[in-house]
């Protein structure tokens, strides 16, 4: 599994290269489930807009699931297809059942990490099949963000 470190140069000897580690968050620490937590986005998030007619969903996954992507190769159609009966019966069938799914593909990073599961979340995103839309994925598109490796960019944030 890749963790990402930031390179940071030492203060004393600029030649010599340090590895940050990500610092652990208030949630890590305490030893419970954040607001990030299975479940806990969803009913906060999602699933108070249930009721309201959608023409489609725009998706950007985070980073935090580069790690499992043999997990994400059936999650992610699994959602999708959830989201989709949910609000075709959240809003009474008014929510075409097969609305338009689009997501973000995970894009390379500006910032030095050493992080070798990208590209295979990449590929899970598309179910394995490497594009969409596909016979898991009917009706998905993918933006391909490779070319996005900018810190001002909401994809390196």
């Amino acid at each position: 599994m890749g963790v990402c470190r930031k390179k940071i140069r030492e203060q004393d000897n600029p030649s010599r290269l340090l590895y940050m580690s990500k610092p652990m968050n208030i949630w890590e620490r305490m030893g419970v489930e954040g607001p990030s937590g299975e479940s806990i986005l969803w009913n906060a998030m999602i699933h108070p807009l249930l009721n309201f007619t959608i023409k489609g969903v725009l998706w950007h996954q985070g980073e935090a699931n580069a790690a499992e992507s043999d997990r994400y190769a059936c999650l992610f159609p699994a959602m999708i297809n959830d989201w989709r009966r949910k609000w075709y019966e959240g809003t009474g069938g008014n929510t075409e059942v097969a609305f338009p799914f689009g997501f973000v593909q995970l894009c390379t990073s500006n910032v030095p990490c050493i992080n070798t599961n990208y590209p295979l979340i990449r590929r899970a995103q598309t179910a394995s099949y490497g594009y969409v839309p596909n016979p898991m994925m009917e009706k998905v598109f993918m933006a391909v963000s490779l070319d996005l490796p900018d810190p001002e960019s909401p994809d390196d944030a």
